[in-house]
């Protein structure tokens, strides 16, 4: 994430990011320059959450991201938010901070109360469909001037050789969270098309049951096998359970980075995205003859798929590439800072 050549005379703003994912309770604080970034000027502070002990950790990171000398912290999630945004509320003079990844299903309105006064001086909340922002708005209650719409972007998952393997016989399916499966099983079986899924231990469970004999179920895989999986496979194709929330972004633009074809519900994630016919295909959320449908067209004209893959990898490289995403992002930065409260 962070080259760490730098220039302290360059250095006009210090930014910190509090991320998840670290290993073990890192005491080290990484400090450097976005790689995907033109702006020499600013220097990034990233902290890490532990997930194995995310309330203790996310609690200390938050402390730390406050009495460091950064002028605005960006948070990965609502979930790592909370802590810093709490104690930020009770300090005389208020950090700015962006929740980068505004993701918030149903089981939030149960203790949004609290979590509704610990945001209350968050100066953005980042989404990355058009739909969220009234969605939020509606049923959270947010400001709408603070709910800002940023396209996605991802860096290129890399996999080892390439898609001429002659294992390109089967449709692939993947992700652990926020998916509909069983949709997904219905309509495969009905086009009798065979499928690879890796869906975790919680699907797998359910799964393994109703499968039929053209579909192969994976609880789980490593990371290179699952791009490698999908890099192989005909087509791609992203269940997403969720109607108004972002889920299962960086899996079907990631497929379209690697040249194929994506089938997805027509739903807030997607309909930024994905243009029907040209750069994807869309089915009606939930309705799996709407999907089998699909499906069943892609297995008569091959053509097609290879055209939308090729055109859906054209679109994501332009538009949803790192680079151009974190130019947009620290345009937001830029903006958040020069604001008074």
């Amino acid at each position: 994430m962070l080259r760490t050549k730098l220039s302290c005379k360059a250095v006009r703003h210090r930014i910190s990011i509090i991320v998840r994912g670290t290993k073990g309770l890192d005491k080290k604080v990484k400090r450097g320059v976005w790689k995907e970034s033109n702006n020499d000027g600013i220097e990034y502070l990233t902290y890490g959450v532990n997930n194995k002990f995310p309330y203790i950790s996310s609690l200390w990171v938050g402390i730390r991201a406050l009495m460091d000398k950064s002028e605005l912290t960006i948070i990965k999630t609502p979930g790592a938010a909370v802590p810093f945004c709490i104690l930020n509320n009770f300090l005389p003079k208020k950090k700015k901070c962006i929740i980068l990844s505004m993701i918030l299903d149903a089981t939030w309105k149960k203790v949004w109360p609290l979590i509704g006064w610990a945001f209350k001086n968050v100066d953005r909340f980042v989404v990355f469909s058009k739909d969220e922002v009234e969605y939020y708005r509606k049923n959270f209650r947010l400001d709408k001037s603070k709910l800002k719409w940023l396209s996605l972007g991802i860096r290129l998952p890399t996999v080892t050789g390439d898609n001429r393997s002659g294992l390109n016989s089967y449709v692939f399916t993947g992700g652990l969270s926020h998916r509909d499966y069983a949709v997904f099983v219905r309509a495969a079986n009905a086009a009798r098309v065979r499928t690879l899924i890796v869906c975790g231990e919680k699907h797998f469970k359910t799964l393994k049951k109703e499968r039929g004999e053209k579909i192969e179920i994976y609880p789980r895989v490593d990371f290179e096998t699952f791009w490698k999986m999908l890099t192989e496979a005909k087509y791609v194709v992203v269940p997403l359970a969720e109607k108004n929330i972002s889920c299962g972004q960086l899996v079907f633009l990631g497929a379209m980075a690697r040249g194929k074809a994506v089938v997805v519900p027509r739903v807030a994630a997607t309909s930024d995205y994905i243009r029907d016919g040209t750069t994807g295909f869309f089915y009606e959320h939930g309705e799996y003859r709407s999907l089998s449908r699909v499906m069943e067209r892609l297995e008569r004209e091959p053509e097609l798929v290879i055209r939308v893959g090729k055109e859906g990898k054209k679109e994501v490289m332009e538009r949803n590439n790192a680079r151009e995403y974190v130019k947009r992002l620290e345009e937001l930065m830029f903006t958040v800072l020069s604001e008074n409260r």
